[in-house]
């Protein structure tokens, strides 16, 4: 990685770290793509449309036709059929600087949503682990266009506001996780720790996918509804 980015960059000026679903768990195999961070020291003579512009075309050089666009990073799939997700970035205090679709610095802070995660999740024995792994399953399976960290902030302001039953099993927690996906409309991406900037690489949430699965999740919460009814 470090050649591909001499001399345009210098080697001890990039970083790379990884993050996502690999550190927390809600990883699936076949379906879930690698998050790495290319983190580069601050360059003055770059504007962030330039600075993009350079990571990509750098990037296009390695692996060509099996490269896409997804700001603020890029999809590349590699020849181990893996799905990695570049992320190019600049150092900022405890966040990072990346570039969004009207071509501006915007900054994010992965560490910080990662370790509040971590926290909620232990004090409840892993079960919002449990819970968006089978969400994601069910998301990739159905081929549902919608943002893995958009579930997971969903899924953490849903235990903040105590509206997951301590005593529920997994079955009513999805219930109760579907429906409040409904009621929100999927139109509200609100930062779980009160921050305004993204706290994650991710595609800013695209409403206008919504009617055309909102049966499929109908579907599912009647589906789980009729397990929840089975099993009382």
């Amino acid at each position: 990685m470090l050649r591909l980015f001499m001399p345009d960059f210098r080697p001890s000026s990039l970083k790379t770290q990884i993050i996502g679903s690999i550190n927390d768990g809600t990883f699936i195999a076949g379906s879930s793509d690698l998050d790495v961070l290319l983190i580069f020291e601050y360059c003055e003579r770059l504007t962030p449309e330039q600075f993009y512009d350079k990571v990509h075309y750098l990037l296009e050089t390695k692996y060509s036709f099996n490269l896409r666009i997804s700001h603020p990073g890029f999809i590349v799939h590699d020849f181990n059929d893996a799905i990695i997700e570049f992320t190019p970035c600049i150092a900022d205090k405890d966040g990072y600087k990346v570039v969004n679709k009207k071509g501006d610095w915007f900054t994010i802070y992965p560490q910080l949503h990662y370790d509040h995660f971590k926290e909620l999740n232990d004090l409840i024995g892993q079960r919002l682990t449990r819970i968006l792994r089978k969400v994601k399953k069910w998301k990739y399976r159905n081929k549902i266009q919608i943002s893995s960290f958009y579930l997971q902030v969903q899924l953490v302001q849903l235990f903040e506001t105590g509206k997951l039953d301590s005593s529920a099993n997994l079955n009513t927690d999805l219930l109760i996780f579907y429906s409040s996906l409904l009621q929100s409309k999927l139109e509200c991406l609100e930062d779980p720790i009160e921050r305004l900037e993204q706290v994650c690489p991710s595609m800013e949430p695209d409403t206008t996918f919504f009617d055309q699965y909102k049966q499929d999740i109908i579907n599912q919460i009647n589906y789980y509804h009729e397990r929840k009814d089975a099993s009382n």
